[in-house]
């Protein structure tokens, strides 16, 4: 039996969700814990017979030009 997209939220409580009509953005500020939660994303999807829709599913990295710097010139 399908969950409501609610339970999306409870999968993997630890990332931020921003809901609107058919779209979900997804974010965290850690890349590590975001690779982690995805799978839980995943099995949610799974468990909820979706697919993701990979020509409308995007990753993107924002970093600030300071840190970028820093990680240039160690």
């Amino acid at each position: 039996m399908a969950r409501p997209l609610g339970d999306l939220l409870n999968a993997a409580p630890s990332l931020n969700y921003l809901l609107y009509a058919d779209k979900t953005n997804i974010y965290c500020s850690d890349p590590e814990v975001l690779g982690q939660e995805l799978n839980k994303i995943e099995n949610w999807c799974l468990a909820n017979k979706l697919v993701l829709n990979d020509t409308k599913t995007f990753n993107v990295m924002f970093k600030s030009l300071k840190k970028l710097s820093v990680l240039k010139n160690p």
